[in-house]
């Protein structure tokens, strides 16, 4: 590994404002301001935008004079000025004297100067007027910058010099750019700044640390390689944005091995450590301190961020005459500044201040000093609900000590909890266990551990909250803590579902809302309760979900809390799927409200997810509700619910028939969920919604593959909710190939299973229903027709219950009345949901075709059906409207009008006039099953027809032309 090298930035990153503003002063901008202020702490940049403007006034052909005020000449008079023609007659630039035509400005640099031997006037009225003369006469023909640099340091005559120039150049070819730092100005240099500002001389730009982002572009620029996320942000939190100091612990971390320059591999320890360099450019004006000063930074160091005046006092011992002192003192040389709004305090004026002082001071003594902050803050606050907890947790960790560590970590857990803030929480309990000994008990630790499994739960790590939580368990049991052994294993079977572990997790919630009932408190009975009724929604009970959830909102008052809310949500998911939409949406829209009132954002994402996944009629809502839970969890940084909440919202765009949003949501999803913990049951939900795509665009073939691959990875991880959907959609694809037999196959296994299930209108059991309606009414099954639509319409009347009550009476021989199909398709296509009105129409079409009566009207459907599958895109369910038009003896307009086949869609026709299956023709032209389909298809959409009977009658009555 090589050494440090040149770790230098040679560009000035973050600096745009300033170098626009340098580019304004040299360029003489319309304002006629030619002063330029730069403001900042030591590192910031001032010097280096400094040499960058000289560098720029020297390419232009001004005449550059260049000063700083060190330490050495700090107070002489015009330090900063004998520096500038000091350096200016070292690089040999000065003018000659002797070419200098005023007498009065050759003399400026010789008083100024001790080695040119004339003794300067008393009067400093004189030299202000010879250096006037002597800028003019070098600004006479090019122009010329004056810089003059840290004059937070200056003389007053400096100062007055300064502002003199300023004033009285004013209009002429001179700028001025001028350093200092931020907090660190003295009388006469808030005079040149008030003139400046008084008079429009010029205008001050502070410059403030680098973002993240810039300090990783820095980092970037130095070394050629960009460095992992984690490097950046800790060199960037180390040097607090300090250009300079990102420069030193760049430095800091290639010396000591810690990074790669060539690679970029990173491995230094967290926090990385402060470098030398920039405590020494921090202490070196704190050793110039009275010894109580420094004391006072030092417990004001160890208070914290901000130090509270009162405990300041308490923990220092001064008075409070002189600890009022030492702060004034340290606020004016820029150490110290106010602590900001609330009870009187102070802070530093810059963190990297705080962390050198810290460095300095022995472990010991930090220790010692946290150890008294502790004592003054628990006899001050004694166990207070209002006691800053956060704030004795970081004292008990400087003072080492771990029991108070652990009761403050968990105190601290628990309020974040509170707060809504589970990332945060679950850092905290973390470090509680770390912190946990045999002192603090067996029983504290399983609070901890069930503590810590619930808030990974919440977070979405699944998996890892299943272990934490199975520990928990055990060591809840060993120490007889039935309450905390029962949570823990609700909360684990929970997570189980969600990782698609389901079996026996129904029955670990049963047994855990019963066990030791007689000790387990009413708000954990209430918490189990509410983990039970949202297990038995998960596994397809809405009804016993929802007495559940009432039974678990007896036990609670009507204050809201995560655990309240969460028995509403499932409550109102509940309502929805047992065709309570109303109730069901109002109870979930109260959770959004309230939860949104209560600052927790995971009860109010639950409520949205539910929404949004729930059965409602209208696709737009869904859309909204997903929208707004995939922004909300995005903002929380909650990956595996932001790919739930995209994966939902695919499916919303799907029931609208929005394909390209399908589309691109899916993906989102996908791409989502691979940067999460695996979630099998979102992961499948979104390969139903890509299958149920292909097929409402008319690429059936492909449809079917999908459906059958979710159908058996459903049947063999027991996902019960998606092998139903995609049966249901296999289903319909078989329909529309003509093979009804395959799909009363398809659907019988999960028939008898939903057929008596209470459910809404829009929920999957509907769907499946109404298929099998479809499918026993194309099969001429009359019996099974009218008993499944009876089935539907025992859950309430509505557009589909007509709509299957009319295909039973067709199947049953006798014609529906006039307008009734359009009727009810059409209530379906006033809600939203193209693709399913559009399936409605164009199946009620075919129906009626048996009633040469109807042809006028199954005509209009059909047009109907072809214009909504227009709209969509789906451009071969629009062919197979207009073949159905033409069978009805009808163009469609725009359409070709001729149902012309390929000479393998004859041959495959003449198969099915022999009676072949799909299976049948594949095997017969070595062709794999789903191509055959696909032929099949094609053909069907050409002739106009749904049923092979129909093909048949066209290719002997010839319909379809041998020339052809």
């Amino acid at each position: 590994m090589g050494g440090s090298g040149d770790l230098l930035a040679h560009t000035l990153i973050g600096r745009d404002g300033a170098l626009r503003a340098i580019d304004d002063l040299l360029e003489a901008a319309p304002d006629g301001r030619r002063v330029l202020c730069l403001i900042g702490d030591a590192g910031l940049g001032k010097t280096r935008l400094a040499t960058h403007t000289a560098l720029r006034a020297r390419a232009a052909g001004l005449a550059v004079l260049e000063g700083r005020t060190d330490t050495i000449d700090a107070r002489l008079p015009l330090g900063a000025y004998r520096n500038a023609i000091r350096d200016a007659r070292r690089r040999n630039v000065l003018p000659d004297p002797e070419a200098i035509g005023d007498e009065l400005a050759q003399l400026f640099p010789r008083w100024l100067l001790p080695e040119l031997g004339e003794p300067s006037p008393t009067d400093l009225d004189v030299v202000f007027e010879s250096a006037i003369r002597f800028v003019r006469t070098l600004a006479a023909d090019r122009g010329a910058l004056i810089v003059l640099e840290d004059l937070h340091l200056a003389a007053p005559s400096t100062c007055s010099l300064t502002l003199h120039l300023a004033a009285s150049l004013r209009g002429e070819n001179v700028a001025l750019l001028l350093t200092y730092r931020d907090g660190e100005t003295t009388r006469p240099l808030d005079t040149l700044r008030g003139g400046l500002v008084r008079a429009r001389l010029g205008v001050e730009m502070r410059l403030e640390p680098l973002t993240q982002d810039e300090v990783g572009e820095m980092l970037g620029e130095i070394l050629g390689v960009q460095l992992s996320p984690a490097a950046v942000r800790e060199i960037a939190t180390t040097a607090a944005g300090n250009p300079f100091a990102v420069e030193e612990t760049l430095r800091e971390c290639v010396d000591s091995g810690w990074l790669d320059r060539t690679t970029g591999a990173w491995s230094a320890p967290t926090p990385v450590p402060l470098p030398w360099t920039v405590r020494e450019v921090i202490t070196a004006r704190v050793h110039e301190l009275d010894p109580s000063d420094r004391e006072i930074l030092r417990w004001v160091a160890v208070l914290g961020d901000r130090a509270d005046y009162d405990v300041l006092l308490a923990v220092s011992g001064l008075g409070e005459v002189a600890a009022r002192a030492g702060i004034g003192r340290l606020c004016a040389v820029g150490l110290l500044t106010d602590g900001g709004p609330g009870t009187p305090g102070v802070a530093f004026r810059h963190a990297l201040g705080r962390d050198a002082v810290l460095t300095e001071m022995l472990a010991v003594d930090r220790a010692a000093r946290h150890a008294t902050v502790i004592a003054v803050l628990e006899a001050r606050w004694g166990g207070s609900v209002l006691e800053p907890t956060e704030e004795l947790l970081n004292h008990a960790l400087g003072a080492g000590d771990r029991d108070r560590g652990f009761r403050y970590s968990m105190r601290a857990a628990v309020r974040a909890e509170v707060l809504g803030a589970h990332a945060e929480a679950e850092a905290h309990v973390t470090g509680a266990l770390r912190l946990w000994t045999k002192d603090a008990g067996d029983a504290m630790r399983a609070e901890a551990l069930v503590l810590r499994g619930r808030l990974l739960s919440n977070l979405g790590a699944k998996a890892d909250a299943v272990a934490v939580l199975e520990e928990a368990r055990a060591l809840a049991l060993n120490v007889g803590r039935f309450d905390l052994a029962a949570l823990a294993l609700a909360v684990s079977a929970d997570a189980r579902w969600e990782l698609n572990r389901r079996p026996g997790v129904l029955s670990d919630l049963l047994h855990a809302s019963t066990e030791a009932t007689d000790v387990v408190p009413a708000t954990v009975r209430a918490e189990l309760t509410a983990l039970l009724a949202r297990g038995l929604l998960h596994s397809g009970d809405p009804v016993f979900a929802a007495r559940t959830a009432r039974d678990g909102l007896a036990l609670l008052n009507a204050r809201q809390d995560p655990v309240r809310l969460g028995l509403r949500i499932t409550l109102g998911a509940s309502l929805i799927e047992t065709g309570e939409l109303a109730a069901g949406r109002a109870e979930l829209m109260g959770v959004v409200e309230d939860a949104a009132e209560l600052g927790d954002p995971l009860p109010r994402l639950r409520a949205l997810l539910a929404l949004a996944g729930a059965s409602l009629e209208r696709p737009d809502e869904r859309i909204r509700h997903a929208q707004a839970a995939v922004d909300l969890a995005n903002l929380q940084g909650l990956t595996r619910y932001e790919g739930r909440a995209l994966w939902i919202l695919a499916a919303g765009h799907l029931a609208a028939g929005d394909w390209a949003a399908v589309e691109r949501e899916a993906d989102a999803a996908e791409a989502v969920l691979g940067r999460a913990e695996s979630d099998p049951v979102a992961a499948m939900g979104i390969r139903v919604v890509r299958a149920a795509r292909e097929r409402r665009q008319g690429r059936v073939a492909e449809a079917m593959e999908l459906f059958q691959a979710v159908i058996d990875e459903a049947q063999t991880n027991d996902i019960w909710e998606h092998e139903l959907e995609a049966r249901v959609g296999l289903a319909r694809s078989q329909l529309a190939v003509g093979d009804p037999e395959a799909a009363t196959a398809t659907l019988a296994p999960v028939i008898t299973r939903w057929r008596e299930a209470v459910r809404g209108p829009a929920s999957a059991v509907a769907r499946l229903l109404i298929t099998a309606v479809e499918v026993a009414c194309v099969s001429g099954d009359a019996d099974q027709a009218t008993a499944l639509a009876r089935s539907v319409a025992a859950w309430g009347p509505g557009p589909r219950a007509a709509y299957v009550a009319l295909l039973a009476d067709v199947a049953s021989g006798r014609q529906p009345a006039p307008g009734a199909i359009a009727e009810a398709a059409g209530a379906i296509e006033g809600l939203g949901r193209r693709p399913e009105a559009a399936r409605m129409y164009l199946i009620g079409a075919e129906a009626l075709m048996g009633f040469p009566a109807a042809a006028n009207e199954a005509c209009a459907l059909v047009e109907r059906a072809l214009c909504l599958y227009r709209a969509m895109g789906s451009d071969a369910l629009s062919a197979r409207s207009e073949g159905l038009l033409r069978r009805l003896g009808h163009a469609a307009a725009g359409s070709e009008g001729d149902p012309r086949l390929t000479a393998r869609e004859k041959e495959v026709l003449a198969l099915i006039v022999e009676g072949l299956s799909n299976r049948a023709i594949a095997k017969r032209l070595v062709i794999s099953e789903s191509t055959a389909a696909r032929h099949v298809f094609n053909i069907f959409s050409k002739l106009g027809v749904h049923t092979r009977a129909q093909a048949v009658v066209c290719a002997l009555g010839g319909v379809v032309r041998r020339d052809t």
